[in-house]
């Protein structure tokens, strides 16, 4: 059996393809017993063991989320998530309304992962939820916001909490 190497490559993409028999360019044409096909990464790289695939955790029902209301207008740092020990919290929707021009700094732990400046009284800002999570904690650390000042804030967080 021969086979056309252009329709073997049709509709396959980041793959790399070797065979077992001999290919002839001036035909196309792949001879041989098996064809074996290789995932590769975005650089031409086979993935393997020592080149793995990225992961994200991704959120398989809504019922794993925990739902957490926002309601603060005291100006420095405020824990919406603590930490828990070998947890690491992953924040799939967030959503802030503000009472006034303040500067909102989300974090995890003590390191500042976005900044959110609204100019007035009425402002929004909404991450729909979604199942790769925007922020992503590492073990026994908070998920936390700091406003710049005292203006009311209020809103929702979504987060999963696991191992």
């Amino acid at each position: 059996m021969s086979l056309r190497l252009k329709d073997l490559m049709r509709g396959l993409s980041g793959v790399s393809v070797v065979t077992t028999g001999p290919y002839y360019p001036d035909t196309e044409e792949l001879t041989g017993l098996a064809l074996h096909v290789s995932p590769v990464d975005s650089s031409g790289v086979p993935v393997d063991e020592t080149n793995p695939i990225p992961v994200y955790e991704p959120l398989f029902t809504t019922a794993d989320v925990t739902q957490t209301r926002i309601n603060t207008a005291t100006s420095g740092d405020t824990t919406l998530v603590a930490g828990v020990a070998s947890q690491t919290t992953r924040v799939h929707s967030l959503r802030l309304n503000v009472a006034g021009a303040v500067i909102v700094q989300v974090k995890t732990g003590s390191t500042i992962r976005e900044v959110f400046n609204f100019a007035g009284n009425g402002g929004s800002m909404v991450l729909d939820l979604r199942d790769r999570p925007y922020y992503k904690t590492a073990a026994n650390e908070a998920f936390i916001i700091n406003l710049s000042t005292n203006v009311q804030v209020d809103g929702v967080v979504e987060y999963v909490t696991s191992a």
